[in-house]
């Protein structure tokens, strides 16, 4: 038993350092009308592996998050073979949150490298922005590198949360 929870605690914390040393995602929305939406977004992750992401206010992602606010996730699509995906609701930050993600996001986007975090630099220009929390109901970890994660490496899925 001692095994199994010093494992699920080596999972956890490889997935979070994975989540916070990586800051682009792929994120699933539905319409209204039930159509799938899939686009690429940079984000931060808290401790509490709580997703951040900003976007356009009009953009399809925040119009159909407003309307129905579940939401999947994919971090990791190669080369290396590890890769989290998870599920769960984006809600929108109120103004307060969304400056205190504004001080986050400049901390990891420095602004010397402004190409890769293009909706930063115009967000704080002009409004038209939304910033969203995912809080995620399930999430999974897969890594089947043995030799770079030899205590966590398996050929299925990790469940982290």
């Amino acid at each position: 038993m001692q095994n199994d929870s010093v494992r699920k605690e080596a999972v956890r914390k490889h997935a979070l350092e994975f989540l916070k040393g990586n800051h682009t995602m792929v994120v699933s929305t539905v319409s209204p009308s039930g159509e799938p939406h899939a686009a690429t977004m940079y984000y931060i992750a808290d401790d509490d592996f709580n997703i951040y992401f900003m976007t356009a206010s009009k953009s399809r992602k925040a119009v159909n998050l407003r309307a129905n606010d579940h939401i999947a996730f994919v971090v990791g699509t190669g080369p290396e073979v590890v890769t989290i995906q998870g599920s769960g609701t984006a809600m929108p930050l109120d103004e307060h949150e969304a400056l205190v993600f504004y001080g986050l996001f400049e901390r990891i986007a420095p602004e010397s490298s402004p190409r890769q975090w293009p909706l930063l630099r115009l967000a704080k220009e002009g409004d038209g922005f939304s910033t969203f929390r995912i809080t995620p109901a399930s999430m999974v970890l897969l890594t089947v590198d043995k030799e770079k994660y030899p205590d966590i490496a398996h050929d299925e899925f990790h469940i982290v949360i």
